[in-house]
């Protein structure tokens, strides 16, 4: 991930909290850098852990457990619950526990919202929204026994494949768009968007340019088959 930047940052899991860095604080580090940055041209990456498991919003978006759960769920800790589901034919949870952990999940919704919400206003206060392209998107949803699996990697059905992508600035008109898109479209619409020249044979395609479906291929942890 580290490629191509002049400065990079990896904010490390937490072994005490056994969880991600905050959006807050991925917020707070590339506020502080564009402080010091603002008047040159600048491309930032900022990987956001929310939502994601596990599962641990602020406690104002936090629901009550049911009774009886595991104290690991009710922590929000879903990843070794889902490795036994997912792999080893464990029995799967009861309705009340996935309502539950769906809750916990839209609750890391709900605060990474805020966090954009942060975001945005710090570019504005820097002084460059008006001219910066803001890219919102994710590497995959997530699974709540839909089709009798949790979290995700091992599936591909819609709950996982179907993420946000949202392009939003100068020279980008509002729209709705329905067609299917993939991960390797971002270059090269980025590219031609900034007025960069695109290598001759990258697979993908410029999403402003172009509205027609193509082939997509999505790939779980165990194969690859076609979308």
């Amino acid at each position: 991930l580290a490629q191509g930047f002049e400065t990079f940052v990896e904010l490390p899991w937490d072994r005490t909290r056994r969880d991600w860095t905050p959006a807050t604080e991925v917020n707070r580090v590339f506020l502080r850098w564009l402080a010091r940055n603002r008047s040159q041209r600048f491309v930032a990456y900022l990987h956001y852990m929310e939502p994601h498991d596990p599962y641990t919003p602020p406690a104002a978006w936090r629901p009550s457990p049911p009774p009886a759960l595991a104290p690991d769920l009710v922590a929000g800790w879903v990843r070794d619950l889902a490795n036994r589901v997912n792999w080893h034919g464990a029995d799967l949870l009861p309705p009340p526990a996935v309502d539950y952990l769906r809750a916990l999940y839209d609750g890391e919704i709900r605060a990474w919202d805020a966090a954009l919400h942060t975001l945005l206003a710090g570019l504005a206060a820097a002084g460059v929204r008006d001219s910066t392209v803001v890219v919102v998107t994710a590497d995959h949803g997530e699974e709540f026994q839909e089709h009798g699996r949790l979290t995700h990697g091992s599936q591909l059905y819609d709950e996982s494949i179907h993420v946000p992508l949202v392009f939003a600035g100068p020279g980008i008109a509002a729209a709705e768009r329905a067609d299917v898109a993939q991960g390797i479209d971002l270059f090269p619409t980025l590219a031609a968007l900034l007025g960069l020249e695109v290598p001759p044979g990258l697979p993908g395609r410029d999403l402003l340019a172009t509205r027609v479906d193509t082939p997509a291929i999505s790939e779980t942890a165990r194969g690859i088959a076609p979308g």
